[in-house]
């Protein structure tokens, strides 16, 4: 009975060294993961909180996914569009603008040039 307690009493003290070891290693495969597998997790987790309304989330999730590709127009076309129902309207301008600046011809560029002209009118009737 002395040995089994013995080997038990062992087995714990490797314990927190194991504990430790794979908490190193989630943060190392945290890393692990590309660029472009960081924008998609963000990207969803913001169009999930654009869904249920959640703005301020979706916001948060739209500048991390910026942060992985900053020069991509649809990204601030979501962001801007996040601000702007966000009662945000000169927030959501600087990233409307910033959307077009990187190229005038994108997918939601038509989109885009709508939504400026729904901030403009606004601004101008206020």
């Amino acid at each position: 009975m002395g040995t089994r307690a013995n080997t038990t009493h062992n087995a714990c003290r490797i314990c927190p060294f194991g504990a430790m070891l794979a908490s190193v290693l989630f943060v190392l495969c945290i890393g692990c993961a590309s660029k472009e597998e960081k924008e998609a997790k963000h990207l969803e987790r913001a169009r999930q909180y654009v869904e249920k309304t959640e703005f301020k989330n979706a916001i948060a999730e739209f500048q991390d996914s910026l942060m992985q590709n900053p020069d991509n127009p649809v990204i601030n076309l979501h962001l801007g569009l996040a601000y702007y129902k966000n009662k945000q309207p000169r927030k959501a301008k600087e990233f409307l603008d910033k959307a077009l600046n990187i190229n005038q011809n994108f997918k939601g560029a038509e989109e885009t040039r709508n939504i400026l002209k729904e901030i403009e009118t606004s601004a101008s009737a206020g």
